[in-house]
């Protein structure tokens, strides 16, 4: 067999143009990591970045050079996963239009990781990510979050505005101190159960009847559960730590479990069935200034309401509405109002949107205008 010279194999012109391009792409991609490594340079204190919102940035492999511990590049577009430093302790990364994890699972030094405000469904991933303290997956497209079953050294979880039905992944997550979950398709709290370190839950706008498992999250100082479907609160009265307590939009007729809440400072009970404020007939409850929303009267049909008390209205844009105790009678108010109930809270309705801006004792003319009503509801 005759053996001749091999001579060097001729790239076909597509190949040779597919090679060019990639060059050509390394070098720019080369050009710009060293644009943005002069640019950030100076910008780098103790182990931190942050890149300009309005930076365009798909590419994040010139930090590397930084030796960072903690990244943050919001709004950045299209950001790979595969580009990012696997060193970094914390890394925000929110509104940066992210589809995928593809290459997270390597970055296992994180503790603290915001992608919310992205397009993620995926979360895989994330089961990768054993040192995760704070996790933040607000406003994505997440329906499953089993893969948060190992993360057991989180405290600080937000779930916010997703397609998630069950927090069963969460049973045995007993450190979380910070849960939130608005805007979900949940239905069962049992799940939560064991997480009695919980000091602050919100699960506003799910589809919540019964809070009954909440007698064990003892420790809960803040706690929202607006626009659920609850109609049951006693459960609450268990809660002695609470400070601050809104749900409005449900179906609460009682709110008496709330009389043992000493701690209680502000609360937010507006389009709920609520007839009486006992609470505020004891002078022990609620020393310091109970702050509330306001109290829709098409919804929450107050039948009366106690003149001992001070209490704060926050009205329209703020305002603050002050009753004090032992406040003058006023017999020329008492007889500008019908006693008609569905007339009467019309009344009341218009007297709000006069003195929302202003401030004024706005609790003694309706304790006044209650007690007209109450008065000619006993002589009926």
């Amino acid at each position: 067999m005759l053996l001749v010279g091999l001579s060097k194999p001729k790239i076909p012109p597509k190949c040779q143009s597919m090679e060019s391009t990639i060059q050509d792409s390394t070098m720019v991609q080369c050009a710009q990591d060293q644009i943005f490594v002069q640019k950030y340079k100076n910008q780098v204190i103790s182990g931190v970045l942050e890149i300009d919102q309005d930076e365009f940035i798909t590419n994040l492999q010139f930090v590397e050079s930084f030796k960072l511990k903690e990244l943050n590049c919001n709004n950045c577009n299209n950001i790979s996963f595969q580009t990012v430093p696997n060193n970094l302790n914390q890394l925000i990364l929110s509104f940066s239009y992210i589809k995928n994890l593809t290459g997270i699972k390597y970055m296992t030094q994180l503790t603290t990781l915001d992608i919310a405000f992205c397009k993620i469904c995926d979360i895989s991933d994330l089961s990768y990510l054993r040192n995760l303290t704070k996790l933040w997956l607000a406003d994505n497209y997440i329906e499953d979050i089993s893969a948060l079953k190992e993360l057991k050294l989180l405290t600080d979880l937000n779930l916010n505005y997703n397609k998630i039905k069950s927090l069963k992944p969460l049973e045995n997550h007993t450190k979380l101190l910070q849960l939130q979950f608005i805007q979900n398709q949940i239905e069962d709290l049992y799940p939560i159960r064991n997480l009695t370190l919980l000091t602050e839950l919100y699960f506003q706008r799910n589809l919540v009847k019964d809070i009954t498992t909440l007698k064990y999250t003892t420790n809960i100082e803040q706690l929202a559960f607006d626009d659920n479907q609850v109609v049951d609160i006693s459960t609450l009265s268990s809660l002695k730590l609470i400070s601050a307590l809104s749900f409005c939009g449900n179906k609460v007729v009682q709110i008496e479990s709330l009389n043992k809440l000493n701690k209680l400072n502000d609360l937010y009970i507006i389009y709920n069935f609520i007839i009486d404020l006992p609470l505020f007939k004891n002078k022990n409850v609620f020393q310091k200034q109970c702050q509330l929303e306001g109290i829709d009267y098409d919804h929450a049909v107050i039948q009366k309401l106690p003149t001992s008390a001070l209490i704060l209205f926050a009205m329209k844009q703020k305002a603050i509405l002050q009753y004090k105790e032992q406040v003058q009678k006023s017999s020329r108010l008492k007889q500008q109002f019908v006693t008609k109930p569905v007339i009467f809270r019309s009344k009341i309705k218009d007297l709000v949107n006069k003195m929302a801006n202003s401030q004024v004792q706005f609790m003694y003319h309706i304790t006044l205008m209650f007690q007209k009503l109450s008065q000619n509801q006993e002589q009926e």
